[in-house]
């Protein structure tokens, strides 16, 4: 039997045969099997997979086996197709070190949006380092972002670096500004775009941001942290008028008292009565915050 018929028909004994008689599975274009079968045999697939099939091939929509491992539902939600497979895939891929680095970071996204904690366990496991750096924040500060606090709170447990500081927009920050930001940064167009159930999200987000906070802080985070335009976590969470926020941030030592050129707390509450966060957040002497920059730079 041809190659192209084995594929066709998912063929688990004759594809064995076939590689038994020396036919180089490296070489079959995986195009070929994905478009041909309307449901994918994953023991098919993992032994392709096992014996040399390009895994980063891809047309022009992107990477074929990112469709095969992610599908959505009839809500449009993301979903994965078959968890078995991908726990062998991500183990494969850790242990060769052959998948490209967009297309891991594909996957990665995806089972963190998914809050798949089991998935991401198997990669450390493997090897994964937790402060992995992706789309130019930390693992832990996209988790963050979403009020995923199984996530934070799994990160935390293995040693997620909470003093690292990383790029928003034009704007140097550390965890705690990223935090408060949070509710701010998903209303941004494209983190909307990921988002189905936006309610619920919004709900998550006010309700669990403030004990991630007093995690961050937990575990050392600098609650007097203040950007490479010298505004505080304190001023940031003035930005948005978060009480609640505000007063963790007292309580654990933010100090009241900090002047940002000659400008006193109060009188920096004063302006932002008086001219408002986009007046302040979007004038050229604070430091620019441009949507298109955040997360996604």
């Amino acid at each position: 039997m041809e190659i192209e018929e084995i594929l066709k028909r998912q063929d688990v004994k004759a594809l064995k045969e076939a590689i038994n008689h020396g036919v180089d599975i490296s070489k079959v274009k995986s195009i070929d099997f994905i478009f041909e079968v309307k449901e994918i045999d994953f023991t098919f697939l993992k032994i392709l997979i096992d014996n040399g099939i390009n895994i980063n091939e891809k047309d022009e929509i992107g990477y074929l086996l990112f469709s095969c491992i992610f599908g959505e539902n009839e809500e449009e939600k993301t979903i994965i197709r078959d968890e078995a497979f991908l726990k062998y895939f991500i183990e494969f891929i850790m242990k060769n070190n052959n998948i490209e680095k967009d297309f891991f970071e594909e996957i990665l996204e995806e089972i963190t949006l998914l809050g798949k904690i089991e998935i991401i366990q198997i990669m450390i496991d493997n090897g994964f380092d937790i402060n992995y750096y992706f789309d130019g924040i930390s693992l832990l500060a996209f988790a963050c972002m979403f009020s995923d606090i199984k996530l934070v709170e799994f990160y935390l447990a293995y040693g997620a670096d909470v003093k690292k500081t990383f790029i928003m927009g034009e704007v140097s920050v550390n965890i705690l500004i990223w935090s408060v930001m949070a509710s701010q940064i998903m209303k941004t167009n494209k983190m909307q775009k990921l988002i189905i159930d936006k309610q619920k999200q919004h709900k998550m987000i006010k309700e669990n941001s403030p004990i991630i906070l007093k995690l961050l802080i937990q575990e050392g985070a600098n609650v007097n942290f203040t950007d490479s335009n010298n505004l505080s976590v304190l001023m940031y969470a003035c930005l948005f008028s978060d009480i609640e926020m505000i007063e963790i941030l007292i309580k654990n030592g933010a100090d009241v008292n900090y002047n940002l050129r000659n400008m006193s707390l109060l009188g920096f509450i004063l302006l932002l009565t008086e001219k408002g966060f986009e007046q302040i957040m979007f004038n050229e002497n604070f430091g620019k915050l441009d949507e298109d920059k955040v997360f996604f730079h």
